[in-house]
């Protein structure tokens, strides 16, 4: 879903796809919401957003299991077009069994989030990304962090990465 408005997906599911993703949503001046979805047996990534979003992105309720590559993937910093500056909002969300491709490639994550914005994770569980890292915040921002009732664990690199300038 490519858009310059809000993004509302809710009681769906992209599972078992070709391609670079399961949903891949981008919008470049609207909201980002994605509730009771399923984004799971993925050639590529889940849920994928490779734009710089400057308004919330929400998950809620969302299963990004047993993909190729990363399970969740959003945001992009890059010198060239900025980073997010939106919030990142998510609530009980399923980041299991991913990077099953099991490619070269050594820098995959299961959930992995890049915004300035401030973050907010609520009920999160990742696991078992298979020679990858667990949970990737990439926030090189004074806007705060929370995390609340965060599990990464059995992940064949770090279990949890933070980079931010404060909070």
């Amino acid at each position: 879903i490519f858009t310059t408005g809000n993004i509302s997906v809710t009681n769906s599911s992209f599972d078992g796809n070709g391609g670079d993703s399961g949903l891949r949503v981008e919008s470049s001046a609207g909201t980002m919401t994605i509730r009771g979805v399923s984004a799971s047996h993925n050639d590529g990534r889940g849920i994928y957003n490779l734009n710089t979003f400057t308004k919330t992105f929400t998950l809620q309720h969302v299963q990004a299991n047993d993909n190729g590559l990363y399970g969740i993937d959003v945001g992009l910093a890059h010198p060239s077009v900025g980073a997010p500056t939106g919030a990142f909002t998510a609530d009980t969300v399923y980041a299991q069994n991913n990077h099953q491709a099991l490619t070269t490639i050594v820098d995959i994550k299961g959930f992995k989030v890049t915004t300035y914005g401030a973050i907010t994770l609520k009920n999160i569980l990742v696991e078992n990304t298979a020679n990858g890292f667990g949970l990737v915040l990439i926030h090189d921002s004074a806007t705060p962090i929370v995390l609340q009732n965060v599990v990464s664990r059995f992940n064949g690199r770090n279990g949890i990465d933070i980079g931010t300038k404060g909070n």
